[in-house]
């Protein structure tokens, strides 16, 4: 925060690269800062905007800025001047903010409490974002590839230990490169001007405060297609609710019915309560899907339930725990596209993919339960495709 004397334009210096910013507004920053701190008046106003707004409701600063003549003075466009000035100067407060996660963290369920700057917790992320893939993706659900697919980041880590993981190169053996949240930002502006259909978080949650400050910087520079948060289910509400207004579209997985299952395949006991309340936590924030004209998603949940050969009763237990707590008409993908791989070549009830006979039993425990929407994959004989081939010149 700025203090209650005068604007320092080294500070506006420090949030134009901490925010890595267009310097071609510096200047009327600058302008803006001048006339602010040689009138008293403007100066207190100032700083108690500063303290009151916070930085994602900028939408109108007048009731705040009540001063006559004020266009007069800092031109037509002093809402985005003054506003802009704001940012800014916040830079101090997100790196705070941001340390305060970091130095304790608490941001998914294991609760490690480990300071990230100086070790690892579980997941084996830092302060820093590790990213593995950013590029346009064909392989989704229809309403999310649409008409020129999504534009997909892989984060690298993870906070389960899945033992048929098919992103386990990224996932558990941590390939990928650091990058800002600055850096992020511009990624996901990169992908817009690729024409992605949205941006896609792909195993977002380890990185969740850095991803919020991300999301903001770049919507201030023009991000307006929607945010997918593609999560494996296993989320700290707390953690979902920082992000509540930030998410358009949640694309959580609910793996397990049973701790049994999820301990033993997942490391995580705790895996079908949590999966279960963040879920409803999503659904919360976005009660209702909505799409465009073209059938591509806006806002909204789709529950996605990866099929395993040999528990089909696991799958059955889930779409029930799907059905009685959110309801037939919640939307679910159904996923055919496992195969061994990762630890799982060795585990003898997942070292194979699963046959037609269980899937067409998957769709009909679907119409038994009368979820009609959503999604149900194709079986298909390569289901490898589906991942991709993590190449870091992406990131270039």
């Amino acid at each position: 925060m700025i203090g209650d004397i005068v604007i320092e334009k080294t500070e506006i210096d420090k949030g134009f690269k901490y925010y890595n910013l267009d310097r071609k507004y510096i200047n009327r920053c600058y302008e803006c800062a001048d006339i602010i701190n040689n009138n008293a008046q403007y100066l207190e106003l100032f700083n108690k905007m500063f303290m009151v707004l916070n930085y994602e409701d900028f939408d109108n600063i007048r009731p705040y800025w009540n001063i006559k003549n004020i266009d007069e003075i800092f031109g037509e466009n002093v809402d985005d001047f003054v506003t802009n000035l704001i940012i800014v100067l916040s830079y101090k407060n997100h790196e705070e903010n941001m340390k305060e996660f970091l130095e304790k963290c608490e941001l998914c369920p294991r609760k490690c409490k480990i300071n990230r700057y100086e070790t690892l917790g579980f997941c084996k992320a830092q302060d820093k974002i590790k990213v593995a893939h950013i590029a346009l993706h064909k392989f989704e659900e229809p309403c999310i590839i649409n008409k020129n697919g999504s534009g997909t980041i892989f984060f690298s880590g993870c906070n389960l230990r899945c033992c048929f993981c098919q992103n386990y190169k990224i996932s558990m053996e941590g390939y990928g490169i650091e990058i800002s949240s600055q850096e992020l930002a511009e990624k996901m502006l990169k992908l817009q001007n690729m024409c992605a259909d949205n941006i896609n978080l792909v195993s977002p949650t380890i990185y969740a405060i850095q991803i919020k400050e991300a999301i903001k910087i770049a919507k201030e520079k023009g991000l307006n297609i929607p945010i997918i948060y593609n999560t494996n289910g296993y989320e700290n509400v707390e953690t979902l609710k920082m992000l509540e207004g930030y998410i358009d579209v949640y694309l959580p997985d609910f793996k397990y019915a049973t701790s049994f299952m999820s301990e033993k395949y997942s490391l995580a006991k705790d895996y079908p309560i949590v999966a279960k309340n963040a879920i409803k936590e999503c659904l919360r924030q976005v009660p209702n899907n909505i799409y465009d004209e073209n059938g591509k998603i806006l806002k909204g949940v789709i529950i996605r339930h990866l099929v395993l050969p040999n528990h089909l009763l696991n799958t059955k237990n889930v779409l029930n725990i799907i059905q009685s707590e959110y309801g037939k008409d919640v939307s679910v993908s159904i996923m055919a596209q496992y195969f061994p791989t990762y630890k799982a070549i060795e585990i003898e009830k997942l070292n194979r993919k699963i046959t037609k006979k269980e899937y067409d039993k998957v769709i009909g425990f679907i119409e038994e339960l009368e979820l009609s929407n959503g999604y149900i994959q194709e079986l298909e004989d390569n289901e490898e495709k589906y991942v991709p081939l993590f190449d870091l010149r992406t990131l270039e």
